[in-house]
This record gives structure tokens, C-alpha cells and sequence, in this order.
């Protein structure tokens, strides 16, 4: 008889360390899997680190070897610009040409004598000229 009246309690007993229970298993269940995945995200976190400083290390080492080659092409440009001729001055060489070449009035043999002194003369200044 005493169990009679024990009984609902001991069921209300039973289910309240159900309850109990069940709630530490989902804490426990709920906190592995929380440390799980957190464990994950940091292995994941540490490799993605190591990825951006491997490809920070290799920016580095691109841009150097990439000033390398700048300073090397700057050198040839340079070269190249000291190998560079320049024009010479067209219109001096064709006035020089002309003057050296131009049409002479020789004088023939029956000129009179001023026109022969004349003619020698300027041959004379030309000659001195040069």
C-alpha cells in the first residue's frame, strides 16, 4: 500500500532524471560537436594563413625579378639611345653642295681681261674657304 501512494511520485521522479538526462546529452553531444567544428574551421583558418603567406612570399620574390627586368630594360633603352645617329642638317649640306657645284662662267679665250681676273679671283676667295 505505501507503494501506492510512492509510486506517482517515483514516476514523476524518473521522468524528471529523464529530463535531466536528456539534457546533459544534448549539452554533451551539442558541445562536441560544437568543439568539432570549431577544431575544423581552425585547421582550415591555418592553412588558408599559410596559403596567403606563401603567395605574399612569392609576390615579393615576382616583384623583384619584375624590377630585375625593368633595370635591364632601362640599360638597353639607354644603350640603344647612345647607338641612336642623328640627322644631319639637310639644308646646310644642299647650300655647301651648291655653292661647290654650281654653274661657273668660265671665260672664254677672247674675254677681256677684267672678266679672267674676276673669274680667278673668286676662285682664289673659294679656294681660301675652304
Amino acid at each position: 500500500m505505501w507503494w501506492s501512494t510512492l509510486l506517482p511520485s517515483l514516476m514523476k521522479f524518473k521522468e524528471v532524471l529523464l529530463v535531466l538526462f536528456s539534457v546533459t546529452c544534448f549539452t554533451i553531444g551539442g558541445g562536441y560537436i560544437f568543439t568539432k567544428a570549431t577544431d575544423n574551421f581552425t585547421s582550415f583558418l591555418d592553412k588558408k594563413t599559410e596559403e596567403i603567406t606563401s603567395l605574399k612570399l612569392k609576390n615579393v620574390v615576382l616583384q623583384s625579378s619584375l624590377d630585375d627586368c625593368k633595370k635591364a630594360v632601362n640599360e638597353q633603352n639607354t644603350k640603344i639611345k647612345e647607338l641612336e645617329v642623328t640627322q644631319p642638317d639637310f639644308e646646310k649640306i644642299k647650300a655647301e653642295l651648291e655653292k661647290k657645284y654650281k654653274k661657273r662662267n668660265i671665260p672664254t679665250k677672247d674675254a677681256n681681261c677684267e672678266q679672267k681676273v674676276k673669274y680667278y679671283e673668286e676662285r682664289a676667295y673659294e679656294s681660301s674657304k675652304n
